[in-house]
């Protein structure tokens, strides 16, 4: 997640010192550099001699351009050049700042004149607090007698390819122009995220990311979140607003199976639990009048046992008969297609409900006759339809 921060740094008084600065070293005094050259030992003029130090200070002496390749590519550790360990430099960013550490210089090709000297490639490179590596490079700077110039500057993080340009720097010029008050940078800083999701949802990570995104901008242009959920720009950024669009492709002709046969068998557990109630309903009463012998009394005072049998039929057939149209009307007020989709699909699930229930009620009396106890025959009957009934799901 990147974090984008602008502040503004007043170089006014830079400009100043620089030009200050500037008019003290040049022209340069080569003559009194070649007196000191003089004055040291042999050693180290036959050091300065053989590294090309000496000769390049004659030719510049003698009003020539010298180019001093010594240290080119050679870095620099600013903190003990000064011999400064905690040197340290805030920059302020937004409402937090970033704090820079470990300065490293390293420098490219260096030609001097008496009234210049310029730098090819400089790269000031240091340490932050989380951030990575922060890099401030440089074309080409030159100092002379008007000021110093920058030409081509850039700073960012990682890849020279994404660092962020700013335009030429003239500081100290004795043309006359003012310095600027203050230099606008925009930092885009890189900031770590931890994005917790829910992994059995293909959309999820992408639509958290889609919302920290958007977080992100309304932190970035205060933004409110309000005005960012509806879709209109705020007060403070009238012309630009972040909006998301969410368009999924449809699906596939066997993604769009996969979804039925789920539905389809999930539709079948949730109508599975309820209709094992109904024929289990029927056997309590079948052994509640086995055992108080009211079945009995009722057969040795003339009942016909098919008359009796058919009377509890008939009467459990049109209860079951109102549990099947009560089902029907469920599954029309919701319209679920894997029931009643159309005029056929509809006729062939109430057909299949009255018939369960029809054949369901002379199994549940046979059931009747393995207990004695009308309230375990009803929670017996219920299990066994529910176990059979998994099963064959």
């Amino acid at each position: 997640l990147a974090r984008s921060f602008a502040f503004e740094q007043g170089i006014g008084l830079l400009g100043e010192q620089v030009g200050a600065l500037a008019g003290s070293l040049f022209p340069l005094d080569t003559g009194a550099l070649l007196g000191l050259l003089g004055a040291l030992p042999l050693e180290q003029r036959a050091v300065l001699e053989l590294s090309g130090v000496a000769p390049a200070l004659r030719d510049v002496h003698a009003g020539g351009e010298a180019s001093i390749s010594a240290l080119e590519g050679v870095e620099i550790d600013i903190s003990a050049l000064l011999n400064a360990s905690d040197l340290a430099l805030s920059v302020p960013l937004g409402e937090e700042t970033l704090t820079l550490t470990s300065p490293t210089l390293r420098l490219g090709e260096i030609r001097v004149s008496r009234a210049a000297v310029a730098i090819s490639a400089p790269n000031l490179t240091f340490a932050s607090d989380g951030a990575g590596p922060v890099a401030v490079s440089a074309g080409r700077v030159t100092l002379s007698e008007s000021g110093i110039s920058v030409a081509a500057p850039a700073y960012g993080l990682g890849d020279p390819a994404e660092w962020s340009r700013l335009p030429d720097v003239d500081v100290g010029s004795a043309s006359g122009a003012p310095p600027p008050d203050s230099l606008r940078i925009e930092a885009c800083v890189a900031a770590e995220m931890t994005v917790l999701f829910n992994a059995s949802s293909p959309h999820a990570n992408a639509a958290m990311l889609g919302e920290v995104s958007a977080a992100a901008w309304r932190l970035i242009h205060n933004e409110t979140a309000s005005a960012a959920s509806a879709g209109a720009p705020s007060s403070s950024s009238a012309d630009t607003y972040y909006r998301v669009h969410n368009h999924p492709l449809p699906l596939t002709a066997a993604q769009s199976a996969q979804v039925q046969v789920v539905l389809a068998f999930l539709a079948g557990i949730f109508v599975l639990i309820p209709l094992s109630y109904a024929p289990a309903a029927v056997a309590p009463l079948i052994v509640k009048e086995r055992n108080s012998k009211a079945k009995h009394l009722q057969l040795v005072s003339g009942t016909n046992p098919v008359v009796y049998w058919l009377a509890h039929y008939l009467w459990d057939a049109g209860m079951s008969s109102l549990v099947s149209i009560g089902v029907m009307a469920v599954f029309g007020l919701y319209g679920e297609p894997g029931f009643v989709g159309n005029a056929a699909q509809a006729g062939a699930t109430a057909l299949v409900l009255w018939l369960y229930g029809l054949a369901a009620i002379p199994l549940a009396y046979c059931y009747s006759h393995l207990f004695l106890s009308h309230s375990t025959a009803q929670i017996g009957v219920l299990v066994f339809n529910l176990t059979t009934g998994f099963v064959m799901v």
